[in-house]
């Protein structure tokens, strides 16, 4: 039976990325995804933010992400960020953040990729204190080589439409080369182009459990026993799913494994090797490997609505980085989301989501008045990152301390299109292809390695 060289486990931004760098390697790919097409998890509803900017604290140690208000963590996120473990946190993620800004680039000249992109931020601040704050950290920023500008609340008005009639502002800073776009559409469009090179997407199959074995593993699936769940990863409260139940579909190499009555529908692929991309599902993953990682998780939660004003509507990202919320244009659209991180296994409390849609409803109603017609329904979404509040990308040990072959790793975790840019998956894939081809990492890509918390 043929055997591939790859399977991916989940299409989001993530999955869907190192499909593309494995491919364009010219590996044979197969990805298991339980929804009906890709991206309909935390991907679906993504911010927007492509790539971070170095200024803004979700750049540090980890995502301390605010209550409603969020002053006191943003003053105290600046502060932390002189500190050794953020200094060295900070070199970490900027060397993930270069790696993708060049992967990004080529992935999207290979396939035509068109998501929506729009170049530049701001950086909005409401009070002339917390200017003067941000205005002295940018200007260490710009000693260190990155480029941004400080402009007062008429130079805003002047460079952004859409700030036009804002009372509170003192001013922001300007972000030239950051980069804003939409994550579901980048990862369709690559899917399309994979799926016509031969890249093999077994869509409303569930991957239930990995088994490494001498010089292959294999991986269980089945039919997604949720059909209705094609947007399971995001909760869109007072909406039920929008698809009905869908048939399995699914091509490659496959040998059929069935429970003693054969009515179970067990399907195993089999691989050189396997990389976990499956978001709040990788847990369950792991735990069949015997494995756990300490992990925590950034609930995401969004508005999105129609532009109703063109002539005020924002021609760039906006972030009230008092408050930790960020307004994205994808066309005609617009999004605006904030985050909160959480414990693997907490809850977003009544509390917390409550508190998260009220700060996005004023920032709508101070940034943007009257622009947008935003949704009744807001989305919630979880990203998964190690504790640290790094991502998790490379190899895992054996399943329960056992070997495939003797120095070879064969199973792979990658959890990087996160809260902090999307596009951070497609440098980390570069990274994970390096190490599957068994070149060594280099001490930023071994900072990433869930090697550090086993």
């Amino acid at each position: 039976m043929e055997q591939l060289d790859l399977i991916v486990i989940g299409a989001g931004i993530s999955g869907v990325a190192i499909a593309t760098a494995a491919a364009n390697a010219g590996w044979s790919v197969a990805v298991v995804e339980q929804h009906a097409t890709v991206a309909q998890g935390a991907s679906f509803a993504h911010g927007g933010l492509v790539l971070p900017a170095p200024f803004d604290p979700w750049f540090g140690p980890g995502p301390r992400m605010p209550e409603a208000g969020g002053l006191p963590w943003r003053r105290k996120a600046h502060q932390r960020q002189a500190d050794d473990a953020g200094l060295a946190a900070w070199q970490t993620l900027a060397a993930l953040s270069r790696a993708s800004r060049g992967a990004l680039t080529a992935a999207a000249t290979t396939h035509a990729l068109e998501f929506e992109a729009r170049d530049g931020g701001l950086y909005l601040f409401r009070t002339q204190a917390m200017l003067e704050r941000a205005g002295t950290l940018a200007a260490a920023l710009r000693e260190a080589g990155l480029p941004s500008r400080t402009l007062d609340a008429g130079a805003c008005r002047a460079t952004e439409p859409s700030l036009a009639h804002t009372e509170e502002l003192a001013g922001a800073v300007a972000f030239d080369d950051m980069l804003s776009g939409n994550c579901a559409l980048a990862a369709k469009q690559l899917k399309t182009s994979l799926a016509s090179r031969g890249v093999a997407f077994h869509t409303m199959r569930q991957a239930v459990a990995i088994h490494p074995e001498a010089g292959r593993v294999g991986v269980d699936t089945r039919a997604a026993t949720d059909a209705a769940g094609a947007f399971a990863g995001v909760h869109a409260i007072g909406f039920a799913s929008p698809l009905p139940a869908a048939t399995p579909s699914h091509t490659g190499p496959r040998d059929a494994r069935r429970d003693s009555n054969g009515s179970n529908g067990i399907e195993r692929l089999y691989a050189r090797r396997v990389v976990i991309a499956a978001g709040t599902g990788t847990t369950t993953l792991l735990a069949g490997l015997g494995l756990s990682l300490p992990t925590v998780h950034v609930a995401t939660r969004s508005l999105t609505g129609t532009i109703l004003r063109e002539e005020n509507a924002p021609r760039r990202m906006l972030v009230d980085a008092e408050r930790g919320v960020g307004i994205v244009r994808f066309e005609q659209r617009l999004r605006v989301g904030a985050a909160l991180a959480r414990r693997g296994g907490e809850t977003l409390s009544v509390r917390q989501a409550e508190g998260l849609a009220e700060l996005l409803h004023d920032c709508a109603e101070h940034r943007v008045a009257g622009v947008v017609r935003l949704s009744a329904a807001p989305s919630v979404c979880e990203h998964v990152l190690g504790a640290d509040g790094q991502a998790l990308v490379g190899p895992l040990p054996t399943a329960r301390g056992r070997r495939t072959d003797a120095g070879e790793d064969r199973v792979f975790i990658m959890l990087a299109g996160n809260h902090r840019g999307w596009g951070l998956a497609f440098g980390a894939a570069q990274w994970l292809m390096h190490q599957m081809r068994g070149e060594a990492p280099d001490e930023q890509a071994r900072a990433m390695q869930p090697g550090r918390f086993l």
